[in-house]
């Protein structure tokens, strides 16, 4: 009985760490208040393409943008593929949106972007030194869909890779509050982005080729 009691002696603290919960992030301390937009900035935050195959169906994008504190501790933030990089000074992540619906479907119910807009967003996730950001509420069919594009400001010297799926946040991620923008401020910060396939993207800066890093 003597070594069961030293065996267990030496395997509890770990028992008990293993079963303590992670700390929480304070993602409140992270995240500008939430406050209510007037209907009519957000109408200004839209442009209608007036291309559909039915009249009840008003395609468009909505352009939105989010800027949020990034913790020290986080060194790698991982991004949806596809989106578009720029580099800049700050300790935050600035987000520019672009939420589109290009559909060709056949509805009974009028479906527009400005009430699509709303079902879309981007949440994040923060694990240990990383957080991720991801899209949820986007749809795809062989009439085309809702769908939404990145554009990120990331601090000098964190890192980034690309997930390596079309991933959609699980609904317990943390939301983060939109705010309208304008197509001009959008195609102005597309302007200065590199996107993922960009030949200033360094893929070698990660053995697996998921990392990159961007020349200034």
């Amino acid at each position: 009985m003597q070594w069961f009691k030293r065996v267990a002696i030496a395997v509890l603290p770990v028992l008990l760490a293993a079963c303590q919960s992670a700390p929480v992030a304070d993602y409140a301390a992270l995240l500008p208040a939430s406050k209510p937009v007037p209907r009519d900035e957000w109408k200004g935050s839209i442009v209608h393409s007036g291309f559909s195959a039915n009249p009840l169906v008003i395609n468009g994008d909505s352009y939105e943008q989010c800027q949020f504190k990034l913790p020290e501790t986080v060194r790698t933030i991982v991004l949806p593929k596809g989106t578009s990089v720029y580099r800049h000074g700050m300790s935050s992540v600035d987000l520019q949106v672009k939420k589109s619906l290009s559909w060709m479907g056949h509805p009974d119910t009028k479906t527009s972007i400005d009430d699509e807009r709303s079902k879309m967003g981007v949440s994040i996730e923060m694990t240990g030194g990383k957080l991720q950001i991801c899209p949820y509420g986007t749809w795809d069919s062989f009439e085309g869909g809702a769908y939404l594009n990145l554009i990120a400001g990331i601090p000098d010297g964190v890192k980034f890779r690309y997930d390596k799926g079309e991933a959609t946040a699980p609904a317990e991620w943390v939301k983060l509050p939109l705010l309208p923008s304008m197509k001009s401020d959008y195609v102005r910060h597309q302007k200065t982005a590199v996107s993922a396939t960009s030949r200033n993207a360094d893929p070698a800066s990660d053995a697996a080729g998921e990392s990159a890093s961007l020349d200034r």
